[in-house]
């Protein structure tokens, strides 16, 4: 059976307003509301001059009113899409949140010196390498770190097939994030860096100089050279030069990684993987490399 809309709903006053609560509502576009309400005003004119001088209609200027306001309205809504579309863009264009998550990855063409004072995790003379720039204070690191980090060492890195090296890129919007890193640095001179990163993100809430040296305690290190460390200039310096390198080749946001072949102290090949990738996304990259 064929619904006829014309039986149900007349051309009456009753029918503007109800098309006007739907522009409102966002259900019925305005130019909708102002076409049905001028093809109204069209078929109830007078057909004679006469007619039309004794009965021509007063403007209802509240509905006026209203069609004006949705009409801004829908100007506002519009600029405020493109606004979002516009800092969902930038999110990922920084590595960040959810949208960097969706990013795909890219081949740089870069060829980035590896550092001898780089924390290495793996065997030295793989032949791929994946150099990670991360933030012990970003969620996203800490949710790589958790869901991906320990199926990539199980399956490539404890194999000897990649090398895995840590720089630090903290952040500015997170205040710990630079201590936590030079936290991490002294460890790595009493060959604890990789426990000490272990310890740093699985308790990412408490980072901070309690934490320090409670984890230092619990890796037995030397508590003065340790204490020393933190405090020592050149400790945050390695920390910035970090950051300053991962800034020169691009990294505007953590987690980032640039995975390539390892060739005379250098990693070629390489390409960026942006925000907290899971595995797949990482055994492609090394797939390739390897072959």
């Amino acid at each position: 059976m064929r619904f006829d809309v014309s039986a149900v709903i007349p051309s009456s006053v009753v029918y503007r307003r109800a098309l006007i609560a739907l522009a409102a509502l966002g259900l019925w576009p305005v130019a909708h509301v102002t076409s049905a309400r001028a093809a109204e005003q069209a078929s109830s004119s007078p057909s004679s001059p006469a007619e039309s001088v004794k009965a021509s209609p007063v403007p209802n200027r509240t509905e006026e009113a209203i069609l004006h306001k949705l009409m801004e309205l829908q100007i506002q809504v519009t600029t405020l899409k493109a606004e979002v579309a516009q800092l969902r863009r930038s999110l990922g264009e920084l590595g960040v949140g959810p949208a960097a998550a969706n990013l795909p990855e890219k081949v740089t063409g870069l060829q980035i010196a590896l550092n001898a004072k780089d924390p290495v995790l793996g065997n030295p003379e793989a032949p791929v390498a994946i150099v990670e720039f991360s933030d012990f204070q970003c969620p996203y690191c800490g949710r790589f770190e958790q869901d991906t980090f320990s199926e990539i060492k199980k399956v490539y890195i404890d194999t000897g097939k990649v090398q895995y090296i840590s720089r630090h890129f903290p952040l500015p919007m997170h205040p710990r994030a630079r201590d936590a890193a030079i936290a991490a640095r002294c460890a790595a001179k009493q060959q604890a860096y990789w426990k000490m990163r272990d310890g740093l993100f699985s308790q990412q809430p408490r980072l901070g100089p309690e934490l320090y040296e409670e984890l230092s305690s619990s890796l037995q290190l030397d508590r003065s050279a340790f204490t020393g460390c933190l405090t020592d200039p050149s400790s945050a310096a390695d920390v910035d030069a970090d950051l300053a390198f991962g800034q020169s080749v691009g990294v505007r946001g953590t987690p980032s990684f640039f995975v390539g072949r390892v060739a005379k102290g250098q990693l070629v090949d390489a390409q960026n993987i942006r925000g907290a990738k899971h595995f797949p996304m990482f055994a492609r990259a090394i797939e390739l490399l390897l072959k």
